[in-house]
């Protein structure tokens, strides 16, 4: 049975009345039976303490997803204390499974009269979901604002066993938050005693205005998916976000944007609110006009700012070009400061362009064009909030601790350790950065994969073995950490490909001696093809290669052919045919983000983002020591160096044998 038709009516209802509302997952008055809500007992106030299981058929692994908060979680714990403590139970938030509050409005001043309320609760028994309605009128309480104090539930006289009341608190003076407390009546009790609330839980609704931008994705046609969007929006234009949220429960948000006719709208979106630092997830509904379309939640947080991708397809379900865009919903920041001039950039400026830089770029060497490019896209990001910050962890000014909590640790003596070495290791790298035309800065990332140049000595280690792991999915290795099927990777599907020789990790978890990833070069030349083709993959945000490099070398690399498909119906092509799976879903996400969106709008692990600003961070340190107050010791440079070359390889035959023929 279609229940879309039924959903779009209300909705069309709704505006017509003059009302505001949230309703999501619902699916008429009783729907199949849906995966039960796990509580996640977490102390991370932007989380609500429920989560989803969520099965994924391309990788045939169920995920544990939490629900997030809607960014109002002072009202959530003002509402969990106004609950009594011994008929609070998060079991009942976990029952509902969808929810729509309706304010309705009168008058010029569209002053707030009534409340309708639609919740939905999936019984134990059945397996189902049934239908709770309740609608009321708004009194003026004691605290002066609007709300009612028990709304029965609609035909509760039918009830026999347990019936339900809403009690109802506007908590400001025009509606926008409405507490609910949703409460369950014991009517099994013996003839001689009252009914009583034997169980309640609570919910917030909110309601506010917001403002977006669009990017559009890259590889998509001239036309763009939705021509009222893409344009720059006027100044009296935003979007209208509504969202619940349950106690210990879940949570969902509607965003729409009014369209210039009366009662219609450009865009509406729904979905579930869903942690987004792991993985993307499906919205509910999206829709332009009366036309459906496709979209995913890319990144939420605790203000409550959302991030979406909204996707076209025809009526084979294939994404017509151009389809589809990225929208970045932003709640209002009061007081907001004043946005910073744009930074120039100026060659003869940049850091790294100058010979005392650790790892310098020749800007007047033609074979380093793609290289200069990148080293101009990431200057700018020497004036970065957050870069700077990260910076005084490596300088010793600030102590690091991982995800701003844990224990904290003097980065310094890493950094000093790391910037002599490389020192001595830097002229030898040139022929490999000018064959490849890369960024010779992407040597810093061994700092931050290996002990390698940070500690005495030149250590080539394995990665460490959890206990209990199996061997044969911890197998990276040397000053990049580079795993075989990273390797296998650069031999056999990049163009040309590669003559890397990587054996297996021994028992003990040593690297097999002849190994390249135990050779400076041969590593640091597959390394920097890696990182080549991870810049690639971020054209307009070379920033972010890092990330792609932490997130994993397995399927990551089938996931970033995919990625650079023009158009989504030619990407999933790929993504089928390969086993690219959750790697291509996550890391496609990335594509129209920067570095700022996805740290504001949670879309990857702390600790993935950490590694991405330590190592511009580093970049920067190395770039220009003496403007951070660090001192170069000429003396501390090592005259003992390590392998650098496999047998029978030399400066002048580096290039030729590390390629096919």
């Amino acid at each position: 049975m279609n229940f879309r038709p039924w959903i779009q009516n209300i909705w069309r209802a709704s505006l017509a009345s003059v009302a505001m509302g949230v309703l999501l997952s619902c699916q008429g008055a009783f729907q199949p039976r849906t995966q039960p809500l796990i509580s996640t007992g977490t102390e991370d106030s932007a989380l609500t303490g429920a989560a989803k299981v969520v099965y994924d058929p391309l990788e045939q692994i169920t995920n544990l997803v939490p629900y997030t908060g809607t960014g109002q979680t002072e009202l959530m714990r003002e509402i969990r204390q106004q609950i009594n403590p011994r008929r609070f139970n998060p079991e009942l938030s976990k029952q509902i499974s969808f929810a729509r509050v309706v304010v309705h409005r009168e008058g010029a001043l569209a002053q707030p009269t009534r409340v309708q309320v639609t919740l939905g609760l999936r019984t134990a028994e059945a397996g189902l979901t049934r239908s709770l309605e309740f609608e009321g009128p708004l009194h003026v309480t004691d605290s002066g604002l609007l709300g009612n104090s028990g709304i029965p539930v609609k035909d509760g006289h039918l009830m026999t066993e347990v019936r339900f009341q809403l009690v109802v608190g506007c908590r400001d003076q025009n509606c926008d938050k409405v507490q609910l407390i949703l409460q369950k009546i014991n009517l099994n009790v013996p003839g001689h005693q009252a009914a009583k609330v034997s169980e309640e839980t609570g919910l917030l609704y909110s309601r506010s205005h917001t403002n977006y931008r669009v990017s559009r994705s890259t590889g998509d046609g001239a036309k763009p998916l939705l021509e009222p969007l893409t344009t720059p929006p006027r100044a009296d234009r935003r979007a209208i976000q509504e969202s619940v949220e349950v106690l210990e429960g879940p949570a969902w948000v509607r965003i729409r944007v009014p369209s210039d006719k009366p009662d219609s709208d450009m865009l509406v979106v729904e979905g579930e609110l869903l942690r987004t630092t792991d993985r993307t997830s499906e919205l509910q509904r999206v829709e332009v006009g009366d036309r459906p379309l496709r979209g995913v939640l890319l990144g939420n947080n605790e203000r409550g700012d959302i991030a979406v991708r909204v996707q076209r397809s025809n009526e084979q379900g294939e994404a017509e070009p151009p389809s589809e865009v990225t929208i970045f919903f932003e709640q209002p920041i009061e007081n907001a400061p004043p946005a910073a001039p744009e930074f120039k950039v100026v060659d003869s400026e940049i850091w790294a362009s100058h010979p005392t830089a650790i790892v310098p770029v020749n800007f007047s060497d033609p074979k380093l064009s793609g290289a200069q490019q990148v080293t101009r896209q990431l200057e700018k990001f020497r004036v970065n909030p957050r870069v700077q910050e990260f910076m005084k962890y490596w300088t010793g000014e600030s102590k690091y601790r991982q995800c701003g909590r844990g224990a904290a640790i003097d980065m310094k003596p890493r950094a000093l350790n790391f910037l002599h070495k490389m020192k001595a290791l830097v002229p030898y790298t040139t022929t490999i950065f000018q064959h490849l035309d890369v960024t010779p800065e992407i040597l810093y990332i061994s700092a931050l994969e290996s002990q390698f140049a940070i500690t005495d000595g030149w250590i080539i280690e394995a990665t460490k073995l959890p206990a209990g792991a199996d061997p044969a999915l911890f197998t990276a290795a040397g000053p990049y950490q580079i795993t075989e099927i990273a390797a296998k990777y650069l031999r056999d599907n990049r163009t040309p490909g590669l003559n890397f020789v990587t054996l297996p990790i021994g028992e003990d978890r040593s690297v097999n001696p002849n190994d390249d990833r135990s050779f400076f070069l041969p590593t640091t030349f597959a390394a920097a093809a890696y990182a080549k083709d991870m810049l690639t993959w971020f054209p307009d945000h070379p920033e972010l290669w890092p990330l792609g490099y932490t997130e994993g070398q397995g399927a990551l690399a089938v996931a970033m052919k995919c990625s650079l498909e023009p158009t989504p119906a030619k990407r999933a092509s790929c993504r089928r045919s390969s086993s690219a799976g959750a790697a291509m879903s996550q890391r496609d996400r990335y594509r129209d983000a920067t570095l700022d969106d996805i740290v504001n709008y949670k879309m990857a692990p702390c600790g993935k983002i950490d590694y991405i600003l330590l190592y511009l961070a580093l970049k920067f340190v190395g770039a220009n020591m003496k403007e951070v107050k660090l001192d170069f010791d000429e003396a501390k440079v090592p005259k003992q160096l390590p392998k650098l070359f496999r047998p029978l390889q030399n400066l002048e035959n580096l290039i030729p044998t590390m390629l096919k023929k």
